[in-house]
């Protein structure tokens, strides 16, 4: 991350979150945020990590870009949804799922949720 500028986050921290506890199969995973600083946020790639499971009962992940850019505001509100429709390329299955939200590579919240 360094090398594209994205340096480890200071003075930011992750404030309400809220997430979908439950995720019905074919219905969509919400979760929102706000990212907060006591000065200007600056250089930002926010992403999120969801990590899946798989047949053999372990688990396999995906990382996935929300944001990226340079941020002069102070906070920065996210929200966000993830589709559990049927598609051709992933299979999902019913279990104890993971969400990871990481800013410039560093984790910052790890939540689980069931999909049902």
């Amino acid at each position: 991350m360094a090398l594209f500028g994205f340096t480890k986050p200071t003075n930011i921290s992750l404030e309400n979150f809220t997430h979908s506890a439950n995720v019905t199969m074919g219905q969509e995973l919400e979760f929102s945020f706000d990212i907060k600083s006591t000065e200007p946020l600056g250089k930002l790639r926010i992403e999120f990590i969801m990590v899946f499971l798989r047949k053999n009962a372990r688990h396999n992940q995906k990382v996935f870009k929300v944001a990226e850019g340079t941020y002069v505001k102070k906070i920065k509100k996210v929200y966000k949804t993830y589709s559990f429709k049927p598609i051709s390329t992933r299979v999902y299955y019913r279990g104890e799922h993971k969400l990871s939200i990481l800013i410039n590579g560093v984790v910052f919240k790890e939540v689980s949720f069931i999909l049902e």
